[in-house]
């Protein structure tokens, strides 16, 4: 069962007829009672499985936005930093992009993201 359709099932909630989730339809009174009645081990287990599918999805679109996380943090906090001069510091994101690249390669635009997924 998806998370939608025992929400709906454990609120007594009607669904329009066509009310369809993940190849269930929400409107079968034997499925709301089947949802209902569900041991603690087994609702343990369906909240097992949404903390599963919710941390995964997370880190993935964390790992996703990680290169433009990254550029935004060198960007902001580059005009407090000594060691980098005016004329070293980056003009804007094409220019973090592209310089990041060549001198320190692809995987740099990730690096600090292993930490960000704990």
């Amino acid at each position: 069962f998806s998370f939608a359709a025992r929400t709906m099932a454990s609120k007594d909630v009607a669904p329009s007829p066509s009310s369809e989730v993940s190849g269930i339809v929400l409107n079968d009174p034997s499925k709301q009672l089947r949802v209902k009645n569900l041991s603690w081990q087994d609702r343990l287990g369906l909240f097992a499985q949404d903390m599963v599918i919710g941390g995964a999805s997370t880190s993935l679109s964390k790992t996703l936005m990680a290169p433009l996380e990254r550029i935004k943090i060198l960007l902001q906090t580059q005009s407090a930093s000594l060691q980098i001069k005016q004329e070293q510091q980056y003009k804007g994101i094409m220019d973090s992009f592209s310089r990041i690249i060549k001198d320190q390669g692809v995987l740099a635009l990730w690096r600090g993201n292993g930490i960000n997924l704990i």
